[in-house]
């Protein structure tokens, strides 16, 4: 995303598992190919700390090496490069998640994920779909256990409804106000029901579900700090309805820069 970004430590070219070395190719965030997302895909691309491991992963996805040896059109970044200018890029620095979006949503609003790495599984509901406390009865987290590293057999792990205090916690004892802009959960995303991808409050039982019992009562906090959908906030902004801290996520298929989107131009949900 950042190939070439000033002062930044990048790089045009990777290696393969073999050793050799492959330059990058530029590709557009419409071309639909994307390296896997998932903690398997990450332990096969860290390849026991090489980092070499990419020309395994796009073999077991099905794609070719150009689409994970690559960099993003620069014309498709630019507003990344005007954030990065105005704020600063991890260039060098040892994520905490190793896994895929559900847990690097929870890092953002509370520092932890209850130590899950993946995308909940739900029955009959698709794995980007399932994101909480309202998931169907039966969905499950993957995690792993910090004192070995291992993690729980598939379809094993827990429920994704945690009970952790969160930023918007201790914003609230300090009198400060918080807003989180995400999808609503009875929308649709192309036909199927929605139960909240990129809604990280939704895994919060304190604040999407008191009780945690479905169906589920919401807080106080979700009823009013939650909203709906996220282009709100270009209402919001103008009007200085903002809080003290302000969330917010991407419509999967309207305004997210992941592959297989049209809108290239909208930066994908990240705190602000």
């Amino acid at each position: 995303m950042f190939q070439g970004f000033p002062g930044a430590d990048t790089q045009n070219y990777g290696y393969e598992s073999n050793g050799n070395e492959v330059p990058l190719s530029e590709v557009s965030l419409t071309n639909g190919l994307s390296p896997g997302h998932l903690h398997d895909d990450f332990v096969t691309e860290y390849n026991q700390g090489a980092m070499n491991g990419w020309n395994i992963d796009a073999h077991e996805n099905g794609i070719p090496l150009g689409a994970v040896y690559a960099y993003v059109d620069p014309s498709q970044v630019k507003l990344y490069f005007k954030i990065g200018e105005a704020y600063t890029v991890g260039d060098d620095y040892f994520p905490t998640s190793n896994g895929s979006n559900f847990p690097e949503y929870q890092y953002l609003i509370a520092a932890q994920a209850h130590n899950t790495e993946d995308l909940p599984q739900a029955k009959r509901v698709p794995r980007l779909q399932a994101w909480g406390c309202d998931d169907p009865p039966g969905t499950t987290v993957d995690k792993y256990d910090p004192k070995n590293g291992l993690s729980t057999p598939n379809g094993t792990g827990p429920f994704p409804c945690f009970n952790y205090e969160t930023m918007a916690d201790q914003l609230s004892a300090k009198g400060l106000e918080s807003n989180y802009y995400a999808t609503a959960i009875s929308g649709q995303t192309r036909g199927a029901p929605n139960y909240g991808q990129y809604s990280a409050y939704d895994a919060i039982k304190h604040i999407a579900c008191i009780g945690g019992t479905q169906p589920c009562v919401r807080s106080a906090y979700w009823t009013n700090n939650v909203i709906s959908p996220p282009q709100q906030i270009l209402k919001d902004v103008p009007a200085g309805k903002l809080g003290a801290v302000t969330w917010v996520t991407c419509d999967l298929y309207k305004t997210c820069d992941q592959p297989l989107q049209t809108n290239v131009h909208t930066p994908n949900g990240r705190r602000t």
